[in-house]
Parts: C-alpha cells; sequence; structure tokens
C-alpha cells in the first residue's frame, strides 16, 4: 500500500493574484534540522499562471513548477527533490511573497511587521517582514526560509 501525502490546506485562493504581471527574485536560504542550503528563486505570473524557477548558486536548475491559483504543476526537478512537498512550499512562499496572497482556509493576523498564519485555528506560519528580508518560520515541520530579494531580477 502506498503512502499518500497529506493535502494542502490554504493553497486554494480566491484572488491569489496581485497584479496582471508580477515578476521577484529572491535569494533564499533554507534551513531544515541542521542542513542549510541556499538557492535563487524566480517567481513570474503571466495570464493567472504563477511560474516558479529555482536554481543553485551556480545557475543549475533544481525545479521549475506552475501554479494556476488552485493546483500547483511540477514540470522539472533534480532526484534529490523527487519527494519534496512542493505543494506546501509554494503556500509557504506565496504567503511570504505576495503581499495579497489571502487564502479561502486560512486566518490571516498581523502585528506590525510580523504576519502569522492560522489554518483552522492552528497555527502554520511566522513571517518576519523586514525592509531587506523576509524571514518565514513553518511552525509544523518546523523549517525556515529568509528571502532577500533581488531587486533588479531577470527581466
Amino acid at each position: 500500500m502506498a503512502c499518500q501525502a497529506p493535502k494542502v490546506q490554504g493553497l486554494k485562493s480566491i484572488a491569489w493574484q496581485i497584479e496582471p504581471h508580477y515578476q521577484r527574485q529572491d535569494m533564499l536560504e533554507m534551513q531544515w534540522k541542521k542542513t542549510t542550503f541556499s538557492l535563487l528563486l524566480y517567481q513570474e505570473q503571466k495570464a493567472g499562471v504563477l511560474s516558479m524557477l529555482g536554481l543553485s548558486l551556480t545557475g543549475q536548475p533544481l525545479f521549475q513548477l506552475t501554479f494556476d491559483g488552485k493546483q500547483v504543476y511540477v514540470q522539472q526537478r533534480i532526484d534529490a527533490m523527487r519527494l519534496l512537498p512542493f505543494d506546501f512550499l509554494v503556500r509557504d512562499i506565496l504567503f511570504a511573497t505576495y503581499s495579497n496572497f489571502q487564502s479561502q482556509n486560512s486566518n490571516v493576523t498581523f502585528e506590525q511587521s510580523k504576519k502569522y498564519i492560522d489554518i483552522n485555528n492552528v497555527r502554520v506560519l511566522n513571517i518576519d517582514i523586514q525592509p531587506q528580508q523576509v524571514v518565514l518560520h513553518n511552525v509544523q515541520v518546523p523549517y525556515s526560509i529568509v528571502f532577500s530579494q533581488i531587486p533588479e531580477g531577470l527581466k
């Protein structure tokens, strides 16, 4: 019997698009358990579809996916990322980087520069929005991501 992955809550959104055309490029530093790694993340939204491309710091493609507001579609990923739950990762990235991302199933609370995401009255994410970076802590897994936006990203 195959193990079924848990269904991500808080990803489907009524109005996840913040503008007709959106681009953002970040350097991410991710930490899970005792492992830390960095990557470049490029996001681009066109015609209601958000594309994400993850690259190593040397430019090697790590993953490529799209999100249509309802579902995540993984086009490509390296073998080491085959078990990564991209639905959860995309949800967390959207809450951290899309300023107006609102989900049907979430209760979002703001306190000054902090953003708390509760789903079904359970704390899921803590997001600290600073001038030069955004720090996301997933309370459930737990892991953290530091987003350092690259202002003049790929055009």
